[in-house]
């Protein structure tokens, strides 16, 4: 996205919302939105040039607005500070963001970043405990638990990270050889065959849990793999052999997440076979308690506007977009190609210009996501002529 182009939408938007009419306050505030995103999107400009003083200057205002956009400028402001060195005024930044927003994921995760780099131990263990448990394992694996299978983890974790994947593989294998019965062990062998497109083995490696003994870490590690394939019946039919007594909050999680996505699959059956209004109903219900996860959010908005409820799509990726960064940068493919939809092209590149939704620091497992969502950020905006359409 161009500098001019956030002016001259706001410029457009604010001849649009003098004219007076029906939705005359709803494109005032989207000049409003257009001008933060452009001032916003010179900060970045200025950073990516390596120019510090005027990244910071820049941005200094920005974070004097409220809501989400005032935590994206806070959000880029640590980044810079942090990348800067100056751990204080990063860790000053985020802190005060978490006052305002406790439940501010990419607020949480980068602080740790901060803390750790600080050498702040004990405080950066206190933050990683309060994220989630998916990016807890990826950030340090198992950090709780003192597995003897967590330096072999690692050290295969390590040789991914460096393009190496046939080392990976070989040492999960001879770790899943050593101790057999370990499923995160076996969950991350699976995860690596998956991604070489080795699916038959990846498979084949999970299939200690369909035993009737099962641990219920084993049933929940191949619930886990199951769900990142989207086999959700299967995933439901692994957690149903979970005593609900012995659920800790991560299985009623996945579960919550299971159960949603099978509804969602009636949805897609509806639009498929052409009958929006039954697609519709379906997803407006589903709509009601949105989905935390980014991709369920953004598949759900998606859908949302495939049966014709633009509003409701954007709506639902607002909400999301509002928790701060929470997964893989491309998870956010649905919601920034619903928001380009929409007609609010500036908006998306501004979020994807976000130094935490970039690819590189959220790796996705399958590199599926992040095809899509290079696929969106290549693709030229139209937010001025979609918006002249719709007036």
């Amino acid at each position: 996205m161009r500098k001019g182009d956030y002016a001259a939408g706001a410029q457009y938007l604010n001849r649009a919302a003098s004219l007076g009419g029906t939705a005359s306050e709803e494109r005032k505030q989207q000049a409003q939105d257009a001008e933060f995103y452009g001032q916003l999107a010179q900060a970045q400009a200025a950073y990516k040039q390596g120019n510090v003083s005027q990244a910071l200057a820049l941005s200094a205002p920005l974070t004097q607005r409220s809501g989400e956009q005032g935590a994206a400028a806070k959000l880029f402001r640590a980044d810079v500070q942090r990348h800067n060195k100056d751990y204080t005024a990063a860790e000053q930044t985020l802190r005060g963001l978490l006052n305002e927003q406790p439940n501010n994921g990419s607020a949480r995760e980068n602080l740790y970043y901060v803390l750790r780099e600080q050498n702040k131990t004990a405080e950066a263990q206190a933050m990683l405990q309060t994220l989630p448990a998916s990016l807890q394992a990826r950030l340090q694996p198992r950090v709780s638990g003192g597995n003897p299978t967590d330096p072999l983890r690692r050290q295969a974790q390590q040789a991914a990270a460096n393009g190496d994947p046939q080392r990976a593989i070989a040492l999960l294998q001879q770790g899943t050889a050593r101790y057999p019965s370990d499923p995160w062990l076996r969950l991350d062998l699976a995860r690596l065959l998956q991604k070489q497109g080795r699916s038959a083995e990846a498979a084949n490696v999970m299939m200690p849990a369909f035993r009737p003994n099962a641990s219920n870490s084993e049933l929940y590690a191949a619930a886990l793999f199951a769900s990142e394939n989207n086999a959700w019946q299967q995933s439901q039919t692994l957690l149903s052999r979970i005593p609900a007594s012995s659920q800790n909050g991560d299985m009623r999680e996945l579960s919550q997440r299971v159960n949603y996505n099978l509804q969602m699959d009636v949805a897609e059956r509806y639009l498929a076979q052409g009958d929006r209004t039954a697609a519709a109903n379906t997803l407006k219900a589903l709509a009601a308690r949105p989905p935390q996860s980014p991709a369920d959010a953004g598949k759900l908005a998606r859908m949302l506007a495939q049966s014709g409820d633009v509003t409701t799509a954007v709506s639902v990726v607002h909400d999301n977009m509002r928790r701060g960064v929470q997964g893989n940068a491309g998870d956010y493919a649905d919601q920034v190609a619903v928001l380009n939809q929409a007609g609010l092209g500036s908006e998306a590149q501004a979020w994807l210009a976000q130094p935490g939704t970039a690819v590189a620091q959220h790796p996705d497992p399958t590199g599926e996501h992040s095809q899509r969502l290079r696929d969106q950020r290549s693709r030229p905006s139209a937010r001025a002529g979609q918006l002249r359409g719709g007036l």
